[in-house]
């Protein structure tokens, strides 16, 4: 019973990022809502409360249509952004890219001290994380560490999270929201 629950989990999370167009037309459609961006066309509001998944959260609009959300959660020592380019309630494209202090930071910190003995975290090293997703005919799943893709052996459990934070945004958004 329970493999089959989530087997139904996965198939609607499926469902709701599903899109039957083809790389290219993703392609050229996301450049299009970065240009209406650019161009300051669409509607721009904000999610006043800390969204649950992605800190600051924006929503734009299009005609009265979600079409693009961009969340940015900032910590001390590093943040993370989502991006979700959306269609008619479709997903089309997600963008998650996580700055972080790298996995050397140990080292680094054991070799520079400040004068008081602690960490110098001015010139700490930094991981930069990106993690694409597109939702065309087939899914496309890739993720980047500091300009280096990364194998990934399984996409399921990053696919649901971002599909999970991108419903939990879309919610929030369409219940509390100020225009900015």
């Amino acid at each position: 019973m329970k493999g089959l629950m989530i087997l139904l989990l996965t198939i609607s999370l499926r469902l709701v990022g599903q899109s039957t167009l083809a790389g290219n037309e993703v392609d050229k459609y996301c450049k299009e809502i970065k240009s209406k961006l650019d161009k300051k066309e669409l509607d721009k509001f904000f999610y006043p409360d800390m969204s649950y998944c992605g800190g600051g959260l924006y929503g734009y609009y299009d005609r009265n249509k979600l079409v693009y959300i961009d969340a940015t959660y900032g910590a001390e020592f590093g943040y993370i952004q989502k991006t979700y380019f959306i269609k008619d309630s479709i997903y089309f494209k997600i963008v998650e890219t996580n700055y972080q202090p790298a996995d050397t930071v140990d080292d680094y910190c054991k070799t520079h001290k400040s004068k008081t003995g602690e960490c110098d975290y001015k010139n700490m090293p930094y991981d930069k994380i990106i993690t694409t997703i597109i939702f065309s005919k087939k899914e496309i799943v890739s993720q980047m560490k500091n300009n280096e893709k990364v194998e990934l052996k399984d996409t399921t459990g990053i696919v649901k999270t971002l599909i999970e934070c991108g419903e939990i945004m879309r919610k929030e958004l369409g219940e509390k929201k100020i225009s900015r």
